[in-house]
C-alpha cells in the first residue's frame, strides 16, 4: 500500500513544507517534541488510508488480522515506530538507566500496536466506548481494599507499566485518591495520544519498574498496582521488590496478569516472561523454564490470590499487603 503524504494546509511561519526535505533524512532525525512526520500531512494521510481499510467491511467492524497486516506493513507506521523507540531509548540513556539490545529492537510492535489501537478507535479492545471511558476521571477501582477508613483519608497510588491510559481510577465519594502512573514507553505515548487527541485524566510519566526506589520515596505509597505489564519488563522480580520497599505499613501491591502470558504469546514481542501462582508464591519464570519466586514473607507481607478468566484466557490476580499499622 502506498502513503501519500500531503502538505500541511496550516504551516506556522518559517517551517518548510516536509515535501521539501531531503528524502535521505529518517524520521528519528527531524526536529521538535515529536517527529515532525507523524503532524500535519501524514496525519492525514494515514488516517485516509486507515479509512480506506475499513471502507470494505463498514467502519469499525475489519477483521483485526487484516488491519494489523495492513498497519504494520505501513511505511509510515514502520518509520514513526522506528522514531517513537529511539525516543524511548533516549529517555533511558539521559537517566543512565541500561536495557539489553533485544528488550530495545522489541519496542516497535509494541508501538505497533498502541498506534493502531488509537487509530482504527479501539475495535479488538471494547471501541471508541472503551477508549472515551478510560480516557476520562473513573472510579477508583480498588477502593473495596480501604473500607475500613474514615471518609476523606488520602490514599498515594502508583501504577506501574500503567500504558498510555492508567485503568486505576481516581474518583471517590469517600477518598482522596491520587494517583500516579508510570511506564518506560511513556515517550512514545504522548506522541500517540497527542496525535488522536486523546485525553488522559492521569498522564503517564516515564519510568522503569527496575528503578522505582529514587523516583519515589521508599514507605511512602498506599497502593502500589501493575497489569498486564512485568511480563514486559526486563526482570520482574526486582520490578515487584521495588514495589514492595516503596509501600508503606498496611499498604497492598496488587498485580493482575494473565497466567504463563510469555507460553500464550510464544515469548514473542515484549512477552518476555510467565507469570502464575504456585505453592502460595508468586512465581516467575523465563523462556528457559528457570523460575524464580517472590517471597512475600520475607519482604514483611501477606498474600492472597483471586483467579479469573478474562479474554477467554486464564489470569490471577494477587494481592499483596504490608504487616503493620499505618
Amino acid at each position: 500500500m502506498v502513503v501519500k503524504l500531503a502538505p500541511s494546509r496550516n504551516r506556522s511561519p518559517g517551517v518548510r513544507d516536509s515535501r521539501r526535505r531531503p528524502r535521505s533524512r529518517t524520521l528519528s532525525e527531524l526536529p521538535g517534541r515529536y517527529p515532525a512526520a507523524i503532524l500535519g500531512g501524514v496525519k492525514r494521510a494515514l488516517l485516509s488510508a486507515i479509512r480506506g481499510m475499513l471502507r470494505p467491511f463498514g467502519w469499525g467492524v475489519a477483521p483485526a488480522p487484516v488491519l494489523d497486516q495492513e498497519l504494520n506493513n505501513t511505511a509510515v507506521m514502520r518509520g514513526v515506530a522506528r522514531a517513537l523507540a529511539d525516543r524511548v531509548r533516549a529517555e533511558f540513556v539521559r537517566h543512565g538507566f541500561a536495557a539489553d539490545d533485544a528488550w530495545f529492537d522489541r519496542l516497535e510492535g509494541e508501538i505497533r500496536f498502541w498506534f493502531g489501537y488509537f487509530a482504527t478507535g479501539g475495535i479488538e479492545y471494547g471501541g471508541r466506548e472503551r477508549i472515551e471511558a478510560i480516557s476520562r476521571p473513573y472510579a477508583f477501582q480498588f477502593e473495596p481494599l480501604y473500607s475500613g477508613l474514615s471518609d476523606g483519608v488520602r490514599i498515594s497510588a502508583l501504577d506501574v507499566g500503567a500504558g498510555p491510559l492508567s485503568q486505576v481510577g481516581t474518583l471517590s465519594g469517600r477518598l482522596n485518591v491520587f494517583l500516579r502512573a508510570v511506564d518506560p514507553l511513556a515517550p512514545a505515548y504522548d506522541a500517540i495520544l497527542d496525535l488522536f487527541g486523546v485525553g488522559r485524566p492521569v498522564v503517564t510519566e516515564f519510568g522503569v519498574a527496575e528503578h522505582l526506589v529514587g523516583q519515589f520515596t521508599e514507605g511512602s505509597i498506599d497502593l502500589v498496582h501493575a497489569r498486564n505489564s512485568l511480563d514486559h519488563a526486563l526482570d520482574p522480580l526486582t520490578c515487584i521488590e521495588q514495589m514492595a520497599s516503596l509501600v508503606r505499613p498496611s499498604g497492598w501491591i496488587v498485580l493482575d496478569h494473565a497466567d504463563r502470558e510469555g507460553d500464550q504469546q510464544g515469548f514473542q514481542g515484549l512477552h518476555r516472561w510467565n507469570l502464575f501462582v504456585s505453592d502460595g508464591q508468586y512465581r516467575i519464570e523465563d523462556a528457559s523454564g528457570r523460575e524464580r519466586a517472590f517471597d512475600h514473607q520475607a519482604h514483611g507481607f501477606t498474600a492472597r490470590f483471586e483467579s479469573y478468566v478474562g479474554g477467554g484466557k486464564p489470569w490471577t490476580r494477587a494481592f499483596f499487603q504490608r504487616r503493620g499499622a499505618t
